[in-house]
């Protein structure tokens, strides 16, 4: 889907930029000191920072679970 308008105008010459639909799913298993509440908050600022403007985000949803640690490889098998 190919986007115009305004605000996908770019700075050399008055061009319009063409604008992009992007789908992304993930599955992501980490291992973090970071508390599992402050995970998708900064998973969220990093994928926001690759985008022109926070009206151009349409929906981001990230969740994080705790696993078992035995699916941590902290234990031997």
């Amino acid at each position: 889907m190919r986007l115009s308008g305004d605000r996908y105008r770019g700075t050399s010459g008055g061009q319009s930029m063409p604008g992009y639909y992007l789908e992304v799913s993930a599955k992501i298993f980490i291992r973090s000191d970071t508390p599992a509440d402050d995970i998708p908050g900064d998973v969220y600022s990093q994928i926001a920072e690759h985008v022109r403007s926070d009206e151009d985000i349409i929906d981001i949803e990230v969740n994080c679970m705790s696993v078992p640690e035995d699916l941590c490889g902290s234990t031997s098998h």
